[in-house]
C-alpha cells in the first residue's frame, strides 16, 4: 500500500508541475505571439497624406487599403509596386483608376504577385489633384515591410 500511495504522490506532483508550466507557456504565446513567430511585425511609413488602413500578403495577393486624408479631391493614376525583383503596377482596385476620391474615402486594391514571406517594398501612388487649375502628376511614396 505504501509504495502505492508513493507512486501516486509522485505523479500528481509531476502533473501539476508540468500543468502549471503549460499554462505559462501558453500564456506567453498569447499575450505576445512574435516571439515564437518566425517572420517581422508588417509595417508600414511614408504615405503623406494617405492613410494605410490595412495592408497584408496571403496566397499570391498583396492587398493595400488606403484612405484619402488630404483636403482635396483627387483622382488616383496608378500604384506602383516594386519589391527586389517585383517591379508592377497591375493593381485591381474596388474603383476603377483613375479614380476620383473625395476627402476621407478609401479604396482597396489588390495585386496578384509571387513574393516571399518576407518583403520590403517601395509602394508608388500617383494622384493628380481635381480641385486645381493644373494638371500635375502628384506621387506618394511608402514603404511596406512584411
Amino acid at each position: 500500500m505504501r509504495i502505492g500511495q508513493s507512486a501516486l504522490e509522485y505523479l500528481t506532483i509531476y502533473g501539476i508541475v508540468l500543468f502549471i508550466v503549460g499554462f505559462a507557456v501558453a500564456l506567453i504565446f498569447v499575450l505576445d505571439p512574435a516571439l515564437f513567430s518566425p517572420y517581422s511585425t508588417p509595417t508600414v511609413s511614408g504615405f503623406q497624406g494617405l492613410k494605410i488602413v490595412s495592408q497584408g500578403y496571403s496566397g499570391g495577393t498583396f492587398s493595400l487599403d488606403f484612405q484619402n486624408l488630404l483636403n482635396e479631391n483627387i483622382n488616383v493614376d496608378g500604384i506602383s509596386f516594386v519589391s527586389g525583383s517585383v517591379n508592377s503596377n497591375a493593381f485591381t482596385c474596388e474603383t476603377t483608376l483613375p479614380a476620383y476620391m473625395p476627402p476621407l474615402d478609401s479604396d482597396s486594391c489588390n495585386l496578384t504577385v509571387s513574393l516571399p514571406s518576407n518583403f520590403n517594398a517601395q509602394i508608388i501612388i500617383t494622384y493628380t489633384p481635381s480641385n486645381s487649375s493644373f494638371s500635375q502628376t502628384i506621387a506618394i511614396k511608402g514603404q511596406v515591410t512584411n
